[in-house]
């Protein structure tokens, strides 16, 4: 599950500017949160998960402070249609396709916020083996940075130590788009390029682990997300957020008529989705009562 936009901007106190992540001590906070996502289809890291509507759950809870999150995180993604696979079971119900489940620590340093955990993935079928499911374990690296209250810039690194092996690294931009000063931003717009190191199939596109055809770039993608929030009780809000996703493709794993993706489609994906959140929350000052 991707972090969306408008949480990171949160996270590094945006609207305040680089300065406003100077902010004094406050008490640990414990919090947990669920949201749900529906999409017109998955892109992951570029490659056409899946091309009919996904149904995505995630959730996470934590320890939150200033300075230091530690967060425990799940995801599932469920298939809402046929997934476009031969392998795939016949019929148009909802079944789980994907998990995600991942720890992780970030540490906020002046304007920039540096995060190390791990993650677990199992994959229904995978990406390498479409006959069937697989899991495996990736060590997950990540710094965010907001040089100016117009942009905010950050490097993720995935490294597998399991199954796949080798490394998958992204650079984003994001920037939003307010009216006023006074105002928090509603609309972002962010770029995204991937870029494959060592997490190939072999030359001929069958090896039984790998996700890439080659190293090097695999995609870029644009999106734009429209974010609502809704005061509800202090602290927390109701949010709706729309987004619209375009990607353009350099790797052929990421090309939809490409194996193992057996199908027609045009080089580039577009999606468009909506997260509604938060369907449960809690949140807690570290020996006080919850609210």
């Amino acid at each position: 599950m991707r972090i969306r936009p408008w949480q990171l901007w949160s996270a590094v106190a945006l609207a305040a500017g680089p300065a406003g992540a100077q902010q004094s001590a406050s008490p640990p906070v414990l919090h947990a949160r669920t949201e749900l996502v529906t999409a017109s289809g998955y892109l992951w890291r570029g490659i056409t998960r899946h091309r009919s509507p996904v149904m995505q759950l995630f959730g996470t809870a934590g320890r939150n402070s200033t300075k230091l999150d530690i967060d425990l995180s799940a995801w599932a993604s469920g298939i809402t249609g046929d997934c476009g696979r031969p392998s795939c079971p016949e019929g148009t119900g909802v079944r789980v396709a994907d998990v995600n489940a991942s720890l992780m620590a970030a540490y906020l340093l002046g304007d920039t916020r540096f995060a190390l955990g791990a993650n677990v993935y199992r994959f229904d079928p995978a990406p390498y083996r479409p006959e069937g499911a697989a899991a495996t374990v990736e060590i997950v690296g990540s710094i965010r940075a907001i040089p100016s209250r117009h942009i905010q810039l950050a490097l993720s690194a995935w490294l597998d130590v399991d199954d796949v092996d080798g490394l998958y690294t992204e650079v984003t931009g994001t920037m939003p788009l307010t009216l006023s000063k006074a105002q928090s931003p509603k609309l972002f717009f962010t770029a995204t390029l991937g870029l494959n190191q060592g997490q190939n199939t072999t030359d001929d596109g069958h090896a039984a682990q790998g996700y890439f055809i080659k190293n090097g770039f695999t995609h870029v993608a644009l999106e734009a997300d429209y974010v609502a929030i809704r005061p509800v009780v202090a602290g927390q809000g109701a949010t709706l957020q729309l987004f619209v996703r375009v990607q353009g493709n350099f790797d052929g794993a990421t090309k939809a008529s490409v194996w193992p993706f057996d199908r027609t489609a045009a080089e580039q994906q577009v999606i468009a989705g909506v997260v509604l959140g938060p369907l449960v929350s809690y949140r807690s000052k570290v020996g006080g009562s919850p609210r």
